[in-house]
Parts: structure tokens; C-alpha cells; sequence
């Protein structure tokens, strides 16, 4: 009867022994997962919006050109500016230093800017059309910002023509 509780003891002792080493190296490895994940989606937003910007290209060719694109919005927020026509990407509070903090980084025509905050690192990555596009949201000066979701975005990008003004083209985008 003594060895058999003895036996339990041991059973539940080396389960909790166990289950604090796993505990103790999920509390490591957290970070770097974390790390690690805001990597992917900051590469990953950089390939959508340098497909963005190639599409932006295309419609450029012809009045009345239309281009779909599918963009998988998973952290961060992501805003078409029209007044100022640029197109922006958040992530705030990442934990992942993608480039010097203060400092200016170009990837094509897309601008990298880090801003270190306590511990943690603000990412935005613009592109800019200022004197290139006009860019309109649902044919007017406007601006949205569209949050993460678990289904793609669908955005429309037309060519709406040129401005009789300023003689840019006229990038219309609408989302459904």
C-alpha cells in the first residue's frame, strides 16, 4: 500500500516538475515568437503593397483601366490618404526593429520609418504619389483606413483619367 503511494507522489511531483519546465520555456521564447511574427507581417505587407504600387502602374496605361487586388490585412491598419495622396501601413506597439529607428529606409518607392516607443517599435511604410497620382477613395478627396480581418480586402483601382488642373491621373479606389 506504501509503495503504491509512493509511486503516485513521484507520478504527480515529476508532471508538475514537467510542467514548469515547459511553462518556464514558454516564458522565454515568447518574445522571440512574437518577434518573429511581427517579421513575417511587416514582410509580408511590404510584397502586397509593392503589388499594390504595381498594379497603380498598369491602370496608368489607359483611361478606364481596372485592376482587382486581394489584400490580407492580418496586424496593423492600413490607410489610403486622399488629400494627400499616400498610402499607409501601421504597426504600432511590434516588437520587431525593422530598420533604425528615426532614420528613413527606401524599398522601391515605398518609405520605411521605425519609431522606437518605451520598448517597442512603431512601423509605417509609406507610399507616396504626392505630384505623381491623384488618389481618390470612391471618386472623392477622401480618406479610409481599413483594419485587420480574417478575409482579404478586395480593392478596385481604376483609372479614372487625368485632372484637368493639375494633369495627374486620377487613381480611383473602392473596397468591398
Amino acid at each position: 500500500m506504501e509503495k503504491k503511494a509512493q509511486i503516485w507522489i513521484e507520478s504527480v511531483l515529476y508532471t508538475l516538475i514537467g510542467l514548469a519546465i515547459i511553462g518556464l520555456l514558454i516564458a522565454v521564447m515568447r518574445p522571440k515568437i512574437n518577434q518573429t511574427q511581427d517579421q513575417f507581417v511587416i514582410q509580408q505587407t511590404i510584397r502586397a503593397l509593392n503589388e499594390m504600387d504595381n498594379k497603380i502602374l498598369e491602370i496608368k496605361q489607359a483611361t478606364g483601366n481596372r485592376r482587382i487586388i486581394e489584400f490580407q490585412l492580418s496586424k496593423g491598419e492600413l490607410t489610403i490618404i486622399g488629400d494627400s495622396d499616400r498610402i499607409e501601413w501601421k504597426l504600432l506597439g511590434s516588437t520587431y526593429m525593422y530598420s533604425e529607428p528615426g532614420s528613413i529606409a527606401w524599398i522601391n518607392n515605398m518609405k520605411v520609418m521605425t519609431e522606437k516607443v518605451s520598448d517597442k517599435y512603431d512601423i509605417t511604410l509609406t507610399l507616396d504619389y504626392k505630384n505623381k497620382n491623384d488618389l481618390l477613395i470612391d471618386s472623392q478627396q477622401t480618406s479610409r483606413t481599413l483594419q485587420p480581418a480574417k478575409t482579404p480586402y478586395s480593392l478596385t483601382v481604376e483609372n479614372a483619367g487625368q485632372d484637368s488642373q493639375s494633369k495627374l491621373i486620377k487613381v480611383d479606389f473602392s473596397v468591398q
